[in-house]
């Protein structure tokens, strides 16, 4: 009643005067003697005060009895009398209060659920005893408190559609002719609820909202009601992890002026002098590590070791560019899509042909996978002589890659848990804090590389799913490798077996739980989209086969040394064929886009070939380009643009989708759910993930890689050799590459598994 209150007197209040004001006008418009007075500003001041105080005075009476079967507290009674009385003698403070509201919103049957209603002007109210602007806290009464309010969804309606989406399609609500079967096509999208804004009292707690709003005599007009919480200006507190990781952000930074200084020394010194200078202590080139001048000018460098795979910097940069393109439409968040308006929209994307590849684009994390399994064995077998055998170096490759993998995970962790000291919203604490207690309580998990056997809703930073899967799969193809080194033949048929026993998971569990073909955005049903997700999307068979097929891929060009002799007309058929690959994949599911249910024979087909399908059309493109078969798209992903934005890649992947709950928690207003805003927004977030990860890399990364090769170099075992011919020689150290090929050095200036000095991810 008290919400029903406000609404009324602000909507007397704004529209009083310009009743009055029309009146007026057609009076005088009428004939209406020029010669009498004109109604002056205090006539009408007093006329709206005495409209406002005669619906005060017909609604108190409700309000009271509302009051009365409420539990509210003496100080929130109190001050709701205050903004009673400050309504009706029209006091800015009492106005602003209902200004401040959010207001049902236009568009609520095409998917807005969301009234924000202006958080900043309902936090920044004060109210003094004399309703003047206090000058200290002392003379404050109260101030402005802003509460989010939830309306939930009918229970008749919530149980009509489990019925539909439980198999029932001549459920009631998925044949009336009213505007209720709207609920069934936007049931994500609202999230069952609709979220308000409401301004109150500072004295009125989250209980007394509470027990107000869902009292007998508005819970018979509203339904239940929830109140998730609400926030005063100046309540948050930064907590003791927050100020550790400050102080050592704060040590860092000192070491990072400390570095950058010390090698300005270096440079300027040897700059004037112009000769070569004696090399410096390990120590200081530690130090001199932590320069963000040259660890600039490192990450920024085009410069390559080696045209091998040269095309991965390009491939790996538009597929991550792609991912986060992707993302910016929809992600796994429950409260995504309420923070559009006319989130039905994204329903009618689906209805283009083009958008099958946004909608489809799972695929691209499998293209992650292929290119890093494609890494793994080509810079192990590529530099290697016939006859010779190859040094896999096994727990080399498991260390660098934990190691960094973990750091990198724990860096965007520790910033993520910094963002409440510089955010808020009226969204933040319903978006941001489910996540935060993620990474509180079950940081380990991506520490472990088992998050993807969790739910994703429990996971610090869903998106890492990928990387546990990767770890996972390294495991595997060690065991590739090791069997590989041995024999070829028994290496590509354990392969193939992998890839068999991948093909039967997936069509095993399509065919039990009926699931559709793909993991494509259109298929949104409440049912099988879980099971999907949770029991094969995240699990390593699913992609066993991208990553095996990536393996022979690069098995494959290693032993061919980047030389394949065909004809032209043999290149445009597999060029052909690889196109035809990846568009069947893309856009197979199309007459799917609404959510029919796809026949089990034909879902099973397409989701045990889908991935493996994708990853050989790709297979190709690289094996074209790293041959010379590849023409202008060879040209294109071999430029030397990419190779500094390919060392930022795997950066900018873990913090994208940080800097996108960021943005979503700290809204003022709803988003319009448009092809061109979306673009626009993902511009940006493409922009500031791949900045940020400049900084990143510039600021932990570089310094991290000389603290790892200093603590590394203390394991080393030097190779040594004796000349018996001339007892007066004594033993000389011979150099690693003189021993075995230095695999170290082959990162053609692109991410590499393992070995690469770039940051070890994809």
């Amino acid at each position: 009643m008290a919400r029903k209150l406000i609404w009324v007197l602000f909507v007397v209040v704004v529209f009083g005067g310009v009743v009055a004001s029309a009146a007026d006008h057609n009076e005088t418009a009428a004939g209406i003697d020029e010669d009498e007075d004109v109604e002056t500003f205090e006539q009408l001041e007093k006329k709206i005060k005495a409209n406002v105080g005669n619906l005060v005075k017909m609604v108190l009476p409700h309000l009271m009895r509302g009051s009365s079967d409420a539990k509210v507290s003496g100080p929130c009674s109190a001050s709701i009398i205050k903004v009673i009385s400050g309504i009706r003698q029209l006091r800015e403070w009492a106005m602003r209060m209902i200004d401040a509201t959010g207001k049902l919103p236009p568009g609520i049957l095409e998917g807005t659920s969301f009234a924000i209603g202006d958080y900043d002007e309902c936090l920044d109210i004060a109210v003094g005893k004399k309703d003047e602007i206090p000058l200290t806290p002392e003379q404050t009464i109260f101030t402005g408190q802003y509460c989010l309010i939830e309306l939930n969804r009918p229970d008749t309606i919530n149980r009509a559609i489990a019925e539909y989406e439980n198999g029932n399609l001549d459920a009631p609500i998925a044949k009336t002719k009213t505007f209720l079967n709207m609920f069934v096509r936007y049931k994500h999208l609202t999230n069952n609820t609709m979220k308000i804004g409401l301004c109150v009292p500072s004295k009125c707690s989250k209980e007394d909202i509470k027990n107000i709003m869902n009292s007998e005599s508005l819970r018979s007009h509203i339904g239940r009601v929830n109140v998730p919480y609400c926030e005063v200006k100046g309540e948050s507190q930064s907590s003791m992890e927050q100020i550790i990781l400050l102080c050592i952000l704060g040590f860092i930074s000192c070491c990072l002026v400390l570095g950058t200084i010390v090698d300005a020394f270096y440079r300027l010194q040897n700059d004037t002098q112009n000769i070569k200078r004696e090399t410096p202590s390990y120590f200081c080139q530690i130090v001199r590590k932590f320069s963000l001048y040259g660890n600039a000018l490192t990450v920024l460098s085009t410069e390559r070791k080696s045209d091998g795979l040269g095309c991965l910097c390009g491939l790996r940069t538009l597929i991550v560019t792609m991912i986060i393109y992707s993302h910016s439409y929809a992600y796994l968040h429950r409260l995504h899509f309420q923070k559009y308006s006319k989130a039905a929209n994204f329903i009618r994307f689906f209805d283009s042909f083009t958008f099958s590849g946004v909608g489809n684009g799972s695929v691209m994390l499998d293209s992650l996978i292929f290119v890093a399994a494609v890494s793994i064995t080509y810079n192990r077998w590529r530099f290697v002589s016939e006859g010779l055998k190859v040094n896999l170096d096994i727990i080399k490759l498991l260390i660098r890659r934990y190691f960094r993998l973990s750091a990198a995970q724990l860096l965007v962790i520790s910033l993520f848990l910094l963002f409440p000291m510089i955010g808020s919203g009226p969204f933040w604490t319903a978006y941001m804090t489910p996540i935060m207690e993620n990474c509180h309580q079950r940081w380990w998990l991506n520490i472990l590389f088992i998050s993807n056997f969790w739910e994703s809703t429990d996971v610090c930073l869903y998106h890492t799913w990928i990387l546990s899967l990767l770890m996972q799969l390294t495991i595997i193809g060690v065991i590739v490798m090791c069997i590989l080194k041995r024999s070829m033949r028994f290496g590509v048929f354990f392969m193939i077996l992998l890839i068999l026993s991948g093909v039967i998971f997936v069509a095993i569990m399509t065919a039990l739980h009926e699931l559709p073909g793909g993991l494509a955005f259109y298929m949104l049903d409440k049912r099988t989209f879980p099971i999907a997700w949770r029991d094969v999307f995240t699990k390593p068979f699913d992609h066993i086969g991208p990553f095996c097929i990536g393996l022979l891929t690069g098995y494959f060009l290693a032993l061919k040394k980047d030389r394949l002799c065909m004809s032209r007309i043999t290149s445009v058929l597999l060029w052909c064929v690889s196109i035809v690959c990846t568009t069947s994949v893309m856009f197979g599911l199309y007459s799917y886009r609404h959510g029919q249910k796809i026949e089990t024979p034909l879902a099973t087909f397409y989701a045990l070939m889908h991935r493996n399908v994708w990853c050989i059309g790709i297979g190709w493109m690289v094996i074209a380009c790293t041959t010379h078969h590849g023409g202008p798209i060879s040209r294109v992903l071999k430029s030397s643009t990419f190779v500094p934005l390919d060392r930022l890649c795997y950066l900018a992947y873990l913090i994208h989708l940080p800097i996108m709950h960021y943005h979503s928690a700290t809204i003022r207003n709803r988003f319009y759910m448009g092809h061109l805003e979306i673009l626009f927004m993902a511009i940006s977030y493409i922009s500031l993930a791949f900045t940020a990860s400049f900084l990143l890399n510039i600021m932990f990364v570089e310094p991290y890689y000389a603290i790892e090769k200093h603590v590394s170099s203390f394991f080393r075992v030097k190779s040594k050799v004796n000349f018996h011919s001339n007892t007066a020689l004594n033993e000389i150290s011979v150099p690693d590459s003189i021993v075995a090929p230095k695999l170290t050095t082959i990162s053609n200036g692109c991410v590499n598994l393992g070995y690469s000095k770039k940051l070890d991810g994809f």
